[in-house]
């Protein structure tokens, strides 16, 4: 951990910093007030515009229409850049009111709002006045360097605690006092420490993602300032020691999104992982339990509220009133960053925030944009990405900028990191999408914040329960992984997991234990590895235990499970006996259970309508779709497969339902919901799955079936011939990866480390990953090409395709 000099309390603010900056102090830049949200030039131009625009008028009368959240920054725009005495007057007397009042002993309290007031007030207020004001802005900012607080990545609530501090970055940029500024930006929880030490992977937020936005103001602003200061080092150009960068941190919002739904009407929805205790957000006009956080929040009636681009909530800080201080949507972000950038994409997230109906984007006022047309803006490229820091994978089948409107798939899988505002959900899949639709979702079903039985557990995730205990993270992981042209593959274990958490200084939920654990379950390692492709995301996932154990493999999708021909259902109650669902606060239903097999086995779940499909919300041609995934899993003895309706709400009485007249308790889930676990009693299993995402109802890859399998290693043979599929794929989930093994049955062949994946053509056979040799059948002469070079040396003899390493 970096430490930072601090002012003493005996030096001046600038002598201290002196003895103890790492950036050279220059003489303060003094340059005319407005300068942080405005300038007096950007006020003139923003004037030009609506006095000659017809879209710039328009946006001033939306504007006009905001209450509530929003109406701060409104008046602040009407008393600067429109010179509107009322407003002015107001926001005046608020200022003043501030003068002298002591710093809040909540950490939740936040003062930037006013270093924002007194920037575009100053020239109207008084000598005494404003002397009132520094006084009390260096008040609150030396208050903040007599009182540092060291925090780790997990020691604190930065969406409610950091703001306060943030709050003084902007005082003292308010003042345009560089050795304040470059005091409280060096400070411990200072923008300097933030990006050096808190920031995971070079861009991510280490709460659950969404609480992003509590701070995200601040930073921006402060930048903004900084940049208009001269001192853009400490700001936009400031890169962290891991990489960190404002920018990059602005953009790991999409960095992490899913491709586009759309609704058929209304604006489309652009989600992104969600993960942890506050996943319940919605598309405006949606049904519950399918939409979750966004890049770019849906909506079906594609209207454009006024004020929606604004945000405010107790969590995010109050100001001396004790009153709700607002804070910047998304919108304003993409906007300031378009304008920094025009390249990095966010034009293209802007031109998808257009109303139903609007053949271009029309910007706010407020940073210096022009309307975008949405064929003069390209979405960035969406790569793939493992982010051991943070905890997590993405892998996304297209990673060109295609990808945004792409009905290719993207899956995410979870590690085993703690992060603020966790729940339990190691090893999990964070979301699985395909033709543009989620596949697989994590429901929540508390009112409220997310927790209790199946929220803060594995069992509501789609992952591994282990004699029904909860799921604890211990640390980082060791991972590999392979991005290729064909295939993207992930590999997690907790074999050989140094358990990094002590019980101290670590902000734990009141669901969750704060003694640390050593293994995510007592006595248990687990193994995931992931490999994706266009058609299918092979799956296999080994859980080994030092005795014999009861273990449950789940997914969660909307709609309901279809049998398929031959298969025979029988309803039961197994599962409510079980480790899994034996919980007061769970009413299952539904709970069917298939016939014994100890063969390989598949369960088809459609994206059915729970209710009248004229009744419902996302209406008929979304559900005519006839999308949904298929699962086929390799046999195993001792297995039981089981689907149940997925809950929606807790038992009456339980914690976090809600009220009793609440239409929840009656309502049926429009999206229905369909939870899948295998079940097996033992003390070492692999799950191998094979999900086939489809539309139009039908699945087009029936053949699934173990080649060879060991204590080690899997390998599998998946067809097709409908989607073009005829492939062999192979994963060492245990032992050493780089060790070459060979996997055989009477017809093939393949040795091979770590993973590979074979696509038998007409033409060619190519192959991904490390294989040495190979014997597969093929059909006519088609020529090898392994890693993308071709190997001529390869022969045709009976019907199969040989090969070895020369």
């Amino acid at each position: 951990m970096t430490s930072f000099p601090l002012p003493s309390p005996r030096l001046p603010v600038a002598l201290a910093l002196v003895l103890g900056a790492a950036l050279p102090l220059r003489a303060p830049a003094q340059v005319e007030r407005p300068f942080i949200l405005w300038t007096r030039e950007d006020a003139a131009e923003i004037r030009r515009k609506i006095e000659t625009e017809d879209w710039a008028q328009a946006e001033l009368e939306r504007m006009r229409e905001i209450r509530g959240h929003g109406q701060q920054f409104t008046r602040l725009f009407e008393a600067s850049v429109m010179g509107d005495e009322r407003a002015r007057e107001q926001e005046k007397g608020y200022l003043l009111s501030f003068i002298d009042r002591p710093v809040g002993e909540s950490r939740r309290h936040t003062m930037y709002f006013h270093a924002l007031r007194y920037d575009v007030l100053h020239d109207v207020l008084t000598p005494e006045e404003r002397a009132g004001i520094e006084r009390t802005f260096r008040t609150h900012v030396q208050w903040n360097l007599d009182h540092p607080r060291h925090e780790t990545r997990i020691s604190w609530l930065p969406n409610m605690q950091h703001p306060r501090q943030l709050g003084s970055h902007l005082m003292a940029l308010a003042l345009q006092d560089e050795a304040l500024i470059r005091a409280i930006w060096s400070a411990p929880k200072g923008f300097r420490w933030y990006f050096d030490e808190y920031v995971a992977d070079g861009k991510f937020y280490f709460e659950e993602f969404a609480k992003i936005d509590g701070t995200m103001t601040e930073l921006l602003l402060f930048a903004r300032g900084l940049r208009r200061l001269g001192l853009d080092e400490l700001g936009f150009g400031y890169t962290g020691t891991g990489g960190a960068t404002l920018q990059r941190y602005v953009a790991s919002v999409p960095r992490i999104g899913w491709p586009r739904t759309e609704f058929g009407r209304g604006r489309p929805h652009y989600g992104m992982v969600t993960m942890g205790d506050a996943r319940g957000a919605q598309v405006e006009g949606a049904p519950p339990f399918l939409f979750q956080h966004a890049v770019v929040p849906g909506s079906l009636t594609g209207e454009d509220p006024a004020g929606r681009e604004f945000m405010g909530a107790q969590m995010q800080g109050r100001d001396h009133r004790n009153q709700r201080v607002t804070k910047l949507g998304r919108r304003h972000w993409y906007e300031m960053m378009h304008a920094l950038d025009p390249e990095a994409g966010f034009g293209y997230f802007l031109a998808q925030m257009r109303p139903a109906g609007h053949e271009v984007y029309r910007p706010t006022l407020w940073w210096g944009l022009d309307p975008i047309a949405p064929a003069e803006v390209t979405p960035p490229p969406a790569p793939s990405g493992v982010f051991p820091e943070r905890g997590f994978a993405i892998l996304r089948a297209d990673t060109s900028p295609a990808y945004w409107e792409s009905a290719a798939p993207a899956v995410s899988l979870q590690f085993a990191k703690l992060y603020v505002h966790y729940t339990s959900d190691c090893f999990s899949l964070l979301g699985f999408h395909a033709f543009n639709r989620p596949i697989y979702v994590n429901r929540t079903i508390s009112h409220g914040y997310n927790g209790g039985p199946w929220d803060f557990h594995v069992r509501g995730h789609a992952g591994v329960v282990v004699d029904g205990l909860q799921a604890q993270p211990i640390g980082i992981v060791p991972s590999r992984h392979r991005f290729a042209d064909a295939t993207r593959f992930v590999h997690a274990t907790t074999v050989g997991a140094e358990p990094i958490y002590t019980g101290r200084r670590e902000v734990r939920s009141s669901d969750q234990p704060r003694e640390p654990a050593e293994k995510v379950y007592p006595g248990v390692d687990l193994t995931r590895a992931l490999l994706l492709t266009r058609e299918y995301l092979f799956d296999v996932f080994e859980v080994r235990a030092d005795g014999p154990r009861e273990i449950h493999w789940l997914v969660h999708a909307p709609g309901e499970a279809r049998a398929e021909p031959g298969q025979r259902w029988a309803e039961t109650e197994t599962l409510r006996r079980s480790t899994l669902l034996n919980i007061p606060e769970l009413e299952v239903t539904g709970e069917r259970r298939l016939a014994d097999t100890d063969g390989p086995w598949s369960v088809t779940t459609l994206q059915t309508c729970a209710i009248p499909v004229e009744e419902s919300v996302l209406g008929p041609d979304w559900y005519g779709r006839g999308i949904g995934v298929r699962v086929t899993m390799l046999g195993e003895p001792g297995t039981g497969v089981y689907t149940f309706d997925t809950p929606h709400v807790y038992t009456r009485g339980s914690p976090r339902t809600p009220p009793a007249d609440h239409p929840r308790w009656e309502a049926v889930p429009e999206v229905g919901g369909v939870s899948l676990t295998v079940e097996r009693r033992t003390d070492r299993t692999v799950f191998v799955a094979l999900h086939e995402p489809f539309e139009r109802g039908t699945p087009g890859i029936p053949t699934f079936e173990r080649i060879a399998q060991t204590d080690e290693a899997v390998a599998a043979r998946v067809v097709g011939p409908e989607r073009g599929v005829d492939d062999r794929v192979m994963i060492a989930f245990g032992g050493e990866a780089d060790k070459a093994r060979t996997l055989a049955d009477e017809e093939e062949s393949f040795t091979f480390a770590d993973h590979a994946h074979v696509r038998i053509g007409a033409e060619a056979v190519e192959v991904t990953g490390a294989v040495t040799a190979l014997r597969v059948t093929v059909e006519g002469a088609p020529r090898l090409v392994i890693n993308g070079t071709p190997r001529p040396e390869a022969t045709v003899e009976d019907g199969r395709l040989v090969w070895t390493m020369p």
